[in-house]
């Protein structure tokens, strides 16, 4: 069963990493993809399990930043979307529901 986790609220975003949405985990072979949206800036993000770097990306002059791919975790893990940005906002909504940065998992095979 896929597991998605989603983004609650706006959150500001400055030149630290900052964590976004979450989704936990088992151990095996996953499929991930995730999405932050902004609302300007020059934004930079990492799909990562706080070890491992799956994806990373960037967008300039806001918009969003698009993340997949493929993790083997041998544990439980919590796989996360973090970003930096030059003090920008990481939106949860654009008017339906709070699914504008989020972060899925697929078990593959």
């Amino acid at each position: 069963n896929p597991r998605t986790g989603y983004l609650t609220s706006n959150v500001t975003v400055g030149t630290t990493l900052t964590d976004g949405p979450t989704v936990t985990l088992n151990s095996g072979t996953w499929v991930v993809s995730g999405q932050a949206q902004f609302e300007s800036g020059q934004d930079a993000c990492e799909l990562w399990d706080g070890t491992q770097v799956i994806a990373s990306g960037y967008a300039a002059q806001g918009g969003g930043v698009t993340l997949s791919g493929f993790v083997v975790e041998t544990a439980n893990a919590t796989l996360k979307i973090s970003c930096t940005s030059n003090y920008d906002v990481m939106i949860a909504s654009v008017g339906f529901g709070n699914t504008a940065t989020y972060v899925t998992a697929a078990r593959a095979g």
